[in-house]
C-alpha cells in the first residue's frame, strides 16, 4: 500500500455553531450538574417560562444547566436571579440550538431546555475538532481517514472539479457542498471512508465532514488526492 499525505496536513476548520470556535465544556459546574443527573431518580424539570427579572427555583435549575458550557454561560453563576448574565446565556443557547435568539425562556427554549435536563445531558454547542487526515491508496480505491475528539458522524465529499460551499443560515445545519458523497452511518472518533470507481490518474478534491449526535458540524477546506 502507497501512503501519501494530503496537500494541506493539517486542514483548518470551519466550524457552524454560533459562528466561532468555541471553548471546550469543562468545570465544577459540568461535573455538578451531571453529578446531580445521576443522583437523583427524576430530574427537576423547568416548571415556566422565564425572563429578564424572574427569580426562584426554576431559574437555578436554568443556570445550572447553562453553566454545563463555558461558551454558554461563562459567568457560572447559579445564584437564583435571571439577570443581564442569565439573558445573554439564554441567547448563546438559543443560537447554539437553532432557536429565535430573544433572551427568554418561552415554550419553544423550555422544551429544549426540560429535554436536556430529562435526558441528563449537558449544553453542547462546540463543534467536533478534526484531526489527523491521512489519505491511503491502493491500486483499487483510496481511503481517507481522521480522528474527532468526540463521537461523530463522517462524511467525505469529493468530485474532480473544484469543491464549493455555501453556508446556511440555521444552526445545525450542514454547509451545501458540491460532489459526491460518502457517508458513515455510526458515530465514531476514528473516521475511515474508502473510496471507490474513481478514475485512475485524475486529481480528485475533496472536503471532510463531522456532525456530532447534537448537530454541530465541522468542515475542512478542500484539499486533494490523485487517484491510484
Amino acid at each position: 500500500m502507497n501512503t501519501v499525505n494530503t496537500t494541506r496536513p493539517s486542514p483548518a476548520l470551519l466550524r457552524w455553531t454560533l459562528g466561532t470556535t468555541l471553548a471546550l465544556i469543562g468545570g465544577a459546574a459540568s461535573f455538578a450538574f451531571i453529578a446531580h443527573a445521576q443522583s437523583t431518580t427524576t430530574p427537576t424539570l423547568i416548571g415556566s417560562q422565564l425572563a429578564l427579572g424572574s427569580s426562584g427555583a426554576d431559574v437555578k435549575t436554568l443556570q445550572t444547566l447553562l453553566a454545563t458550557s463555558a461558551a454558554v454561560y461563562p459567568a457560572g453563576l447559579v445564584t437564583g436571579y435571571y439577570g443581564p448574565l442569565t439573558r445573554d446565556a439564554v441567547t448563546q443557547f438559543q443560537i447554539g440550538y437553532g432557536l429565535p435568539p430573544v433572551g427568554v425562556v418561552g415554550p419553544l427554549t423550555l422544551a429544549k431546555l426540560n429535554q436536556l435536563i430529562a435526558a441528563g445531558e449537558a449544553v453542547d454547542v462546540n463543534a467536533p475538532s478534526i484531526s489527523n487526515v491521512h489519505v491511503a491508496t491502493t491500486t483499487a480505491a483510496v481511503t481517507i481517514t481522521w480522528t474527532t475528539n468526540e463521537n461523530s458522524f463522517g462524511s467525505v465529499h469529493y468530485d474532480t472539479l473544484p469543491i464549493t460551499m455555501f453556508e446556511t443560515s440555521s444552526a445545525h445545519q450542514e454547509p451545501q457542498t458540491s460532489g459526491n458523497v460518502a457517508s458513515e452511518s455510526i458515530a465514531t472518533s476514528m473516521h475511515s471512508i474508502t473510496l471507490t470507481g474513481l478514475v485512475s490518474g485524475e486529481t480528485y478534491y475533496f472536503t471532510i465532514e463531522s456532525r456530532d449526535p447534537t448537530g454541530n458540524i465541522s468542515v475542512t477546506l478542500p484539499a486533494t488526492f490523485t487517484a491510484p
